[in-house]
């Protein structure tokens, strides 16, 4: 049993800029929890070979009882891995600025082409090779699709600064409000 409170697990970003991911974990007094993710961002960082790491999909914490999903800004390093959000099982809102709701899918549509991309420029190089066991090597394959994307994009709600957003309807526990953070459009601060 946890004391009732408010709880912040970071999950990226914790020694480097890419991949920031935030769990924001309220117990309430019946040890009901829930829970508001606050960015799923892609940690490509320039120093791999290609965008593709098969550990990835594997998500550092469970679903349940997220209520929402919070963007800070459209670039990937913030929102590059929400589309695995949709294909784990999440169907439940996602917030942030109206002008990240613009960026967030242009950025997501060009992120998918560009997985696409090293994909199949990583296929081309292992086709017809074994590994040391003389198994062929298994293709890649894109793990998120636009189906993911129109899900996140028709669970979007786009917000101004300063004004509160209640998250969670039914306790009404979790409210969201949004300040510029100078960043780029629609960078906010939660």
């Amino acid at each position: 049993m946890r004391d009732p409170g408010l709880y912040l697990k970071s999950f990226g970003a914790t020694q480097k800029v890419p991949g920031s991911a935030d769990m924001f974990v309220l117990i309430n007094e019946d040890q009901s929890i829930l829970k508001f993710l606050w960015e799923f961002g892609d940690h490509f960082d320039g120093r791999r070979k290609d965008i593709h790491d098969p550990h990835r999909a594997d998500l550092d914490f469970t679903l349940d009882n997220v209520v929402a999903v919070g963007a800070g800004h459209g670039h990937t390093d913030h929102i590059g891995f929400f589309p695995f959000l949709p294909q784990n099982g999440y169907n439940g809102r996602y917030y942030g600025h109206k002008a990240t709701g613009d960026i967030l899918k242009v950025e997501l549509e060009d992120y998918l082409s560009r997985e696409r991309y090293m994909i199949n420029k990583y296929n081309r190089t292992i086709r017809n090779k074994t590994d040391e066991n003389g198994d062929s090597i298994p293709l890649m394959q894109s793990q998120f699709a636009k189906e993911h994307i129109r899900k996140i994009m028709n669970h979007y709600h786009g917000m101004l600064y300063g004004v509160p957003t209640i998250l969670d309807p039914k306790t009404r526990n979790i409210q969201l409000t949004l300040q510029d953070a100078g960043h780029i459009i629609g960078s906010a601060m939660a």
